[in-house]
């Protein structure tokens, strides 16, 4: 049998080759909607707050899912990775949406707890010191001795 597709003239073979193309890409198609489907439910537990500045994450627990937004570097990033643990700008991972809201970049200080000895922060939570705010790189209790401006692996000023 010989089928004429217009440009070209298919035999049999070349055609059962052509359908089952299609069907292993729409097969695909279906595996990555299912997929991004459970990735949805992985990452809903996630503590991310859609434009927070970004902070880098320490371990698969805090990534970045696909699609939320951050601020970095006075910018307002999308993630284009489901998984994202690189940093706003790497080609491919991130969209860059423009100039970042000034409100979302520089939060009143008030509106933060002030920093004190013993008390748990988490990787993104932003503490005030000494009428400064500083955002927590990483999760920890903090000590006396470990003040934002001292502990650079800890805190960054924002």
């Amino acid at each position: 049998m010989v089928v004429d597709i217009g440009w070209e003239k298919l035999d049999r073979t070349e055609l059962e080759q052509i359908i089952n193309l299609g069907k292993f890409y729409l097969d695909a198609l279906d595996r990555e909607e299912r997929l991004m489907g459970v990735l949805a439910e992985i990452t809903g537990g996630i503590d991310v707050v859609e434009g927070r500045p970004w902070v880098q994450p320490t371990g698969s627990h805090n990534v970045y899912p696909l699609g939320v937004t951050v601020t970095h570097e006075g910018h307002l990033w999308r993630s284009e990775h489901p998984f994202n643990a690189w940093p706003p700008g790497t080609p491919n991972l991130w969209t860059d949406l423009g100039k970042a809201p000034a409100s979302v970049d520089a939060p009143p200080a008030d509106d933060h707890p002030a920093w004190e000895p013993g008390i748990q922060v988490r990787a993104g939570d932003i503490v005030a010191h000494d009428r400064t705010l500083y955002r927590a790189v990483q999760a920890h209790t903090t000590q006396a001795g470990w003040e934002p401006p001292a502990v650079p692996a800890l805190f960054t000023r924002i």
